[in-house]
């Protein structure tokens, strides 16, 4: 048997190795790597520079966009900031009493203002006196009812809500009522407005560039409008007070960003038991003849 000499063997291997190698590169495709994402390049502030948007984003300089014209009341309500005004409450009570017992509860709370003129101050803390006053003066009355069979103790209170406290004005709804001891207690709705830029009290005529005898009418059509839905519980013929002159909320509004909002108190046009009753005209019902004072 003829050997081969370990030279010729070696040869023949690696002439077998070339072969292999170039068929493989001939049948497969050249491999591809994935792409690499980097991270974009940062400025000197430490963000990324945004990419350019692609041109189908790029915005339509000669597009027009309709502006929106508001109306006289809109654009005079659009931005109430809020007053730098604080409102805390300011509140007393007293209960009187002797050896027999009580014979009258008597509380008020009143709008202690911070950052508000001096006038608007001493405006409530001589609404808060004036109701001292006159809780001592029911305090001796109902003393004097006690020996009645059907006597109670008298009860009277007065509190407040702030309705508006901004684009420089303040506005406070105050509620009175006093029960004397009879069937049940009456409550009266009054209010304040106040420019706070000089601590002026404002009226209803000052909201109205026009005379009251243009405006009332107005205001009556939109509060007759209003409670024309529930009139099934007012007084027959509630439109003829309504429309009375001498008994119109004059005292008792306010004023908000929104608009105006009237009030009747309790047995005006209704019952009690039905309360006080709210009615709110928004700005846009009266812009052609409202104004800010």
């Amino acid at each position: 048997m003829k050997r081969f000499s370990s030279p010729a063997i070696a040869l023949a291997a690696l002439m077998l190795c070339l072969a292999v190698l170039g068929a493989c590169s001939q049948s497969s495709p050249p491999a591809t790597e994935d792409p690499v994402s980097y991270p974009p390049p940062v400025t000197p502030s430490g963000t990324a520079p945004p990419p350019p948007p692609p041109p189908s984003e790029t915005p339509d300089v000669t597009q027009t966009v309709p502006a929106i014209t508001p109306t006289p009341s809109q654009d005079a309500v659009k931005e109430w900031a809020q007053n730098d005004v604080r409102v805390t409450p300011d509140v007393w009570s007293q209960t009187y009493a002797d050896d027999a017992g009580t014979y009258q509860f008597a509380s008020v709370s009143v709008p202690a203002l911070t950052g508000a003129p001096q006038t608007v101050t001493d405006y409530y803390a001589t609404l808060k006196m004036n109701f001292i006053a006159r809780a001592d003066v029911l305090a001796e009355q109902a003393k004097a009812d006690r020996g009645s069979a059907s006597a109670r103790p008298y009860d009277i209170t007065q509190s407040y809500l702030v309705e508006c406290n901004s684009g420089g004005f303040i506005s406070v709804r105050h509620a009175s009522m006093e029960d004397q001891g009879g069937a049940h207690g009456e409550t009266r709705t009054f209010c304040d407005n106040f420019r706070l830029s000089d601590g002026k009290l404002l009226t209803l005529d000052d909201f109205f560039k026009a005379e009251r005898a243009v405006y009332l009418p107005v205001l009556i059509d939109e509060i007759k409008t209003q409670l024309a839905a529930k009139s099934g519980d007012f007084y027959v013929g509630w439109e003829e007070y309504v429309e009375n002159e001498e008994v119109f909320p004059f005292d008792a509004f306010v004023m908000t960003p929104g608009g105006l909002s009237l009030f009747y108190s309790e047995s005006v046009i209704a019952p009690y038991v039905i309360g006080t009753i709210r009615v709110d005209i928004p700005w846009e019902s009266i812009e052609n003849i409202w104004t800010l004072p």
